[in-house]
């Protein structure tokens, strides 16, 4: 039961994502918004600026596939890998959506071998131990111009919410941006309800 609270999380956190990214691309913030239909009552940002062109995309974390799979019929192109430690997640997902362009698979982020257009990990990296090794790897698996969109609970907001007995590591606004300057020289993040969101381009 608690890991099936841990996924409805995530699935309220990447619905929030959703909307943060359209907001991002209506202030001309550069390579931004994932937002689909429910978000944007035209065509989608990815399918106005990727409308015929194939991106590949990575999802860590992607728990019950909610998510991810709302993104996946925005564009026919994409080519979309979702990835979960938890493999009663990746099982349910297979069966659960019938998509061609997302390849579901029971692994670790230390599995990741290769290199994307986005990454998106909603939510994840307070659950990681070696949080600094995740984000130094995944500076290697991003694409020349590729973007990476994380998200996180804010611990001054989030803590009143939901336990945190499985989060290793928790950051406010100011200490998550400032952990990210080391690894990334463009940051674009925002505080929406209890979570922090961020798209970090530009590995160092």
């Amino acid at each position: 039961m608690a890991a099936f609270f841990r996924h409805l999380c995530h699935c309220d956190a990447f619905d929030d994502f959703l909307g943060y990214g359209n907001s991002l691309y209506r202030n001309n913030s550069g390579y931004s918004g994932l937002g689909c239909h429910a978000f944007d009552p035209g065509l989608s940002v990815l399918e106005r600026r990727f409308l015929s062109y194939p991106i590949d995309i990575l999802e860590i974390g992607c728990g019950l596939g909610s998510g991810i799979s709302k993104i996946a019929k925005c564009n026919p192109c994409f080519r979309i890998v979702a990835i979960d430690i938890d493999e009663e997640c990746i099982s349910f997902n297979r069966k659960i959506f019938n998509l061609p362009t997302i390849q579901w698979f029971h692994c670790d982020w230390k599995d990741i071998k290769d290199r994307y257009d986005i990454i998106i990990a909603i939510d994840v990296i307070e659950h990681i131990r070696e949080y600094e090794s995740f984000l130094k790897r995944l500076t290697h698996h991003l694409k020349v111009k590729g973007t990476l969109f994380l998200s996180t609970p804010n611990k001054l907001l989030y803590r009143t919410r939901v336990s945190s007995d499985n989060h290793y590591r928790e950051w406010d606004y100011i200490a998550f941006v400032h952990l990210l300057k080391r690894y990334f020289s463009y940051i674009d993040a925002s505080r929406k309800k209890g979570w922090v969101f961020v798209e970090v381009q530009n590995p160092l």
